[in-house]
């Protein structure tokens, strides 16, 4: 996982929504709808609740 992915995993577990990912990132929303997807795919998870907990158990995230 990239260093910008892991980021916008740490901002979604801690409720930011896209809009306000991409406005703190200074990226485009769709350019966070596509990293989004892609961890997603990688971490085989359907919803931010899902991926919050998967990112927790890998270590990629602490809250």
């Amino acid at each position: 996982m990239s260093k910008r992915e892991k980021e916008i995993v740490n901002l979604i577990a801690v409720s930011f929504t896209v809009n306000e990912i991409a406005h703190k990132t200074i990226l485009s929303k769709h350019t966070i709808d596509t990293h989004k997807k892609n961890i997603f795919l990688k971490l085989e998870v359907l919803n931010n609740a899902e991926l919050t907990k998967k990112a927790m158990m890998l270590e990629i995230i602490q809250l």
